[in-house]
């Protein structure tokens, strides 16, 4: 089976959907989350032109919710759970489920 190869106009608009998807998370963890646009932010709708019909809900879902943590953790003195990796890096650990679940339910189902 041949491997699969993105063509450049696919890794472009996936080049484009990070960035602005990134942009978002780090707008939402230095700012806080603005809670009557956090929905709106995170929705698939919101990246819908650079992503062309292409399942992202729980992408947009999950970096919402990285989002949120780390405003909430801004707040409580910038200390965050992570796991030390053995490259020497850290990854996030993700508290929501021990704090209180989720805080959104249906948090980028796209409606609203």
């Amino acid at each position: 089976m041949p491997e699969f190869e993105p063509d450049k106009e696919s890794i472009s608009r996936a080049e484009a959907f990070a960035s602005k998807l990134m942009h978002d998370l780090r707008m939402v963890s230095e700012e806080g989350p603005p809670s009557r646009k956090l929905r709106e932010l995170f929705s698939e709708g919101r990246y819908a032109e650079l992503t062309e019909g292409v399942p992202i809900n729980d992408v947009v879902t999950n970096v919402g919710q990285m989002a949120t943590e780390f405003a909430m953790a801004r707040r409580w003195g910038n200390e965050l759970l992570c796991l030390k990796l053995d490259d020497g890096g850290f990854a996030p650990i993700s508290m929501m489920e021990y704090l209180a679940g989720p805080l959104w339910p249906s948090y980028g189902s796209g409606q609203g």
